[in-house]
């Protein structure tokens, strides 16, 4: 979603009249981590909710802060916090940049720069971007609005990836986007080695991805392959909003506990499935 104000601008006012809301720039929803690197789920779901704390200031170099409660979520101890910090400050990622010359460059940097966590139960965590990221945020003026209940009740980080590039692209005149096949596992994050085969892929990444995100997004996803002769060069895929009554229900299930299956609603239920005949 692009705007005339800046990404800081706006999540600025998110901040302070829209609590659900994460602004994030688009710029970091391209990094992508180094080759061989990776970022779990809880470290996905942990920037987001520190980009949304951070808000408007975090372009700024000092220190911001958020709750161990928050960081959390539903899970009940705060042992998975430490390992997703140290995450966040050891993972190199690759992100598009000017150099020093106003060229065209790549630059790999980490994201957090230092954090302080309190000892007790109920503390707080104290955070810094990297300079990189913070560059980022301040030059950023397109961005993505992620829903925080969406992102704390995704359960797989396919999803959540494919969810920020559908938050960028569904409301757009032209919501597709292609990626080639090496472009595709960089962006979903899908470890080197494994499921080499597109049908493998499609069965054990996409399609469980797709069904969580629709599940969970106001828009569906849908995916087209393109082939030379029988090998699969790329995929093409496309973010389509729902309707108003698909919007209700995927906000109405990511505000419930996560439940080992959820139901997919799609963008063509225009309105309410009719009620069950009652019992004879």
């Amino acid at each position: 979603m692009a705007d005339r104000k800046s990404t800081m601008q706006v999540a600025k006012a998110a901040q302070d009249n829209s609590p659900s809301e994460i602004v994030k720039a688009s710029e970091l929803i391209e990094v992508r981590p180094a080759k061989s690197a990776a970022l779990s789920l809880a470290a996905r779901r942990a920037l987001n909710l520190m980009v949304q704390a951070a808000a408007g200031d975090a372009w700024q170099g000092h220190k911001h802060v958020i709750s161990k409660k928050a960081l959390r979520g539903d899970h009940k101890g705060n042992e998975r916090i430490r390992d997703t910090l140290e995450e966040l400050m050891t993972t190199l990622v690759v992100m598009r940049y000017t150099s020093p010359r106003g060229k065209p460059a790549t630059l790999r940097a980490t994201i957090l720069s230092v954090t302080t966590e309190e000892d007790d139960e109920t503390g707080n965590v104290y955070f810094q971007f990297t300079d990189p990221i913070r560059w980022l945020f301040q030059q950023s003026n397109t961005y993505a609005v992620l829903d925080a209940r969406a992102i704390r009740a995704f359960e797989s980080k396919y999803a959540m990836a494919l969810y920020e590039i559908g938050c960028q692209l569904f409301r757009r005149r032209n919501p597709t986007v292609r990626y080639s096949m090496a472009d595709l596992r960089e962006v979903l994050n899908v470890p080197q080695g494994t499921y080499k085969d597109f049908a493998q892929l499609r069965r054990k990444v996409i399609e469980p991805a797709r069904r969580e995100l629709e599940a969970l997004a106001d828009f569906q996803m849908t995916v087209e392959l393109e082939k030379q002769g029988r090998r699969a060069v790329g995929v093409r895929r496309g973010f389509w909003e729902k309707d108003d009554y698909g919007t209700d229900v995927a906000a109405d299930l990511a505000r419930k506990p996560r439940a080992p299956s959820r139901p997919t609603v799609h963008a063509s239920s225009h309105a309410a499935p009719p009620p069950a005949p009652p019992a004879p």
